[in-house]
């Protein structure tokens, strides 16, 4: 047997000793950079510690480089090494830790799961409206369809429906928008795009002849999301039954009428209460002005002082809310009056009476058109008050002997006198058909000859609705919506 020198001994002693202590060693140092903040040093050092044989703090070790990897972000790598700790030491003195960091890292792997399909579902929503904006209506449906499809718990969904309806209208695929408008309301009842998505959805069944099933979708929007199409919807739903049961529409109307009350429809239930026999009791203004609050008072020193646009700006937020959450009884005549001012009163009922104008006729075209802003100048360079483009004003200047400049449209009394001869013009084209001439003040008169033989059957209500520009066909309703608050308002004119 060979025999071991001394010195060979104790050399040997020396190395198992040193190599007895690196693991801790290692252990503590990781440590130290664990507190510094140093994970990737510290997971080295943790890592290497588990390779001495004789360290007994293996457990300990595992469950610093979880924490280390759960540190640095990575909780992939953190849910690994708590699962080795369950599996290595089910009965171990970290075993309830684990168990518990574990579910926290699988939650932080499920979020960024969840948060990489909604950047995802978003790209693709986005990419879909850029390619909408330019026209490309068959490859932005194709990009919606993906993100319902593929990210159905996305926030996104309802949105990506509704524009899956909006752009098969502009498609020219009515049946395939009204499916998906109703999808919508199927599956996202209280969204807040579901009111507009049931009067769209409706319209396009009236206008395709399906009565029956227009009357049907309009009914829904009674128990939906409350929104500003739920008063058309309810309005045409009572339209509709009117032939068949007089009864139903009338309830229909009523509640129209006193629910929503100061809206477009809202003043056309009255007005077919009226038709039908039924007095319909004008429900009058809040509390009288000396109650105002003091949060409007900035509002009315603007309108004293002429700022007519800005007042309105500060109120009708405080008004829409009110109509819509059915507290109107709780504001004052004021902020009425603030929100539908009688603005360059004297230049209006000058020019208006001089064309035979009812006078807040032409107060609501104005509101509709600028607030009142004289300098207002809209994207197609109409400008002033009542937005008139400069090509017309020209046209309009030299039929008034006036020397045209562009400047001169921004001139509050000019603008006014120009566009009540404009207005008067179109009323007297139209045989004094009001709705035919907003429509013509917006979309150009030749557009409204045309649909007036292609589709005109006595029924202002279904001329507008059936009006393809929806702009145009807004248009209209917002400006005689302000015609009836006008005259509610302040009675005959002065």
């Amino acid at each position: 047997m060979k025999k071991h020198s001394l010195l060979s001994i104790l050399l040997f002693l020396l190395l198992a000793t040193s190599a007895l202590a690196d693991g801790y060693s290692d252990f503590a140092a990781g440590q130290e950079h664990f507190k510094n903040k140093d994970y990737s040093s510290a997971i080295e050092l943790f890592v290497a510690s588990l390779s001495d044989p004789a360290f007994a703090g293996r457990e300990q070790a595992m469950m610093a480089i979880a924490e280390s990897h759960f540190e640095a972000g990575n909780p992939y790598l953190a849910a690994f090494y708590f699962s080795r700790i369950l599996s290595e030491f089910p009965a171990g003195s970290f075993e309830s830790s684990a168990r518990e960091r574990k579910g926290v890292c699988e939650a932080l792997i499920k979020e960024k799961a969840s948060s990489r399909k909604k950047l995802l579902g978003l790209q693709g929503y986005e990419k879909a409206r850029k390619y909408a904006s330019r026209g490309k209506y068959e490859q932005a449906l194709v990009l919606l369809q993906r993100v319902v499809q593929k990210y159905p718990s996305s926030d996104l969904v309802p949105k990506a429906l509704y524009y899956l309806g909006y752009y098969s209208e502009l498609y020219g695929s009515p049946v395939a928008a009204t499916r998906f408008y109703m999808r919508l309301f199927e599956e996202f009842p209280e969204s807040y795009l579901v009111d507009n998505a049931l009067y769209r959805a409706g319209r396009l069944q009236y206008n395709a002849g399906n009565k029956q099933d227009a009357e049907r979708i309009f009914s829904q929007a009674y128990v939906a999301h409350n929104g500003d199409a739920t008063p058309k919807c309810l309005f045409w739903w009572g339209k509709l039954l009117e032939e068949k049961n007089p009864a139903d529409a009338l309830k229909i109307y009523t509640f129209t009428a006193e629910r929503y009350d100061h809206t477009y429809s809202g003043h056309k239930s009255r007005e077919k209460l009226n038709q039908l026999g039924y007095d319909a009791e004008i429900v009058t203004y809040g509390m009288d002005r000396a109650s105002l609050d003091s949060g409007v008072s900035k509002a009315n020193k603007l309108h004293r002082q002429g700022k007519y646009n800005g007042a309105i700006k500060l109120v009708e937020s405080k008004l829409t809310d009110a109509i819509y959450d059915g507290n109107v009884e709780d504001h004052p005549v004021l902020l009425w009056e603030l929100s539908y001012p009688k603005g360059f009163w004297d230049h209006v009922k000058y020019y208006s009476n001089l064309h035979s104008i009812d006078p807040y006729l032409t107060l609501a075209l104005i509101r509709e058109e600028s607030r009142f802003n004289p300098n207002a100048r809209s994207r197609s360079w109409a400008k002033g008050l009542m937005q008139i483009i400069p090509s017309t004003g020209r046209i309009l200047c030299k039929a008034n002997k006036i020397s045209y400049t562009s400047t001169k449209l921004y001139d509050a009394e000019t603008n006014i006198r120009l566009g009540t001869y404009y207005l008067a013009d179109l009323l007297s084209r139209f045989d004094g058909n009001v709705v035919f001439a907003l429509a013509g003040y917006n979309g150009g008169p030749v557009r409204v000859s045309r649909w007036k033989k292609e589709f005109y059957n006595g029924d202002d209500d279904d001329f507008i609705i059936k009006i393809p520009i929806r702009e145009t066909r807004e248009y209209v309703q917002k400006v005689l919506g302000s015609y009836y608050e006008y005259k509610r308002l302040y009675g005959e004119p002065e």
